[in-house]
């Protein structure tokens, strides 16, 4: 996704490249988002197994906890960083994708607060 918006902005000055940076922009968003809410499913599962697996990986559990919550964070600046050029388009997409990735932060804000 990201190689689109890089194409989009080597694109000459005018309407054509204003929309293939809102669509090259949307694309680069929806992928991390996505990965955001597999990464709190993921998150939500290993969080599950603590306290009912093996003592002897809950420190592997952690370890997933602590890189899931990471990779969602990491993911959520990407999100981030493409909503404004979505924004000048149709800001109400971009609220709401906005507002998912606002979602989730909080969900795995929720789950991981207070446990390591």
């Amino acid at each position: 996704a990201f190689e689109k918006v890089m194409t989009a902005y080597r694109m000459p000055a005018g309407d054509e490249r204003k929309k293939a940076m809102f669509e090259s922009s949307v694309e680069a968003t929806r992928a991390p988002l996505a990965v955001m809410e597999d990464s709190l499913a993921a998150l939500r599962l290993a969080l599950t197994m603590k306290g009912r697996s093996n003592r002897s990986v809950e420190s592997d559990l952690d370890t997933a906890v602590n890189f899931l919550r990471a990779g969602i964070m990491s993911e959520n600046c990407n999100v981030r960083a493409n909503l404004p050029v979505i924004k000048k388009t149709d800001a109400e997409l971009a609220s709401e994708l906005g507002s998912c990735a606002a979602y989730i932060i909080t969900k795995t804000g929720e789950l991981t607060s207070g446990r390591f």
